[in-house]
């Protein structure tokens, strides 16, 4: 896909870059690989809008997974729930379910760690790091100490 659609969907979308850039953004899965297309279709093309709109496309939707996978998580977890409480079980089975539900309310007895059994610890390493990398923007930013090429851009 990074190397056929640059020329595929410039072809197909008559050029426009803002198409360009989405369809770039929504048919390669790797993030590094939308925008490795996005600036072979840049270096190519001479245009900078389709590789600005592709960045923007994957990473709002990288950052909308932050908020899909807990959802669909919760959603799992409640419609397995609603199956164990309608599948007929033995005797034994019923106790050992109960003594799992007994530990699982004593270690969920606040929300906080009940939510946390629906978010992977990887969603939350993305969210820190994601802040840290924006909040070490903004500090550069109120400083005017932005050094390098993207200096020109935040004046």
């Amino acid at each position: 896909g990074m190397l056929v659609y640059p020329y595929l969907f410039h072809y197909l979308l008559d050029g426009n870059s803002q198409q360009v850039g989405m369809s770039l953004g929504v048919a390669i899965h790797d993030t590094s690989q939308v925008l490795g297309a996005a600036m072979s279709y840049r270096d190519t093309f001479d245009d900078e809008v389709a590789l600005k709109v592709a960045a923007i496309t994957k990473l709002t939707r990288n950052l909308g997974l932050a908020f899909c996978i807990p959802l669909l998580t919760i959603q799992s977890h409640r419609y397995q729930e609603e199956q164990d409480k309608s599948s007929p079980t033995g005797d034994d089975t019923k106790k050992k379910k109960e003594e799992v539900s007994k530990d699982d309310t004593a270690t969920t007895m606040s929300g906080l760690l009940k939510f946390q059994k629906y978010v992977p610890p990887f969603l939350w390493a993305f969210l820190a790091m994601s802040t840290v990398r924006s909040g070490g923007d903004m500090i550069f930013l109120v400083d005017n100490s932005y050094v390098g090429d993207g200096a020109q851009l935040y004046q």
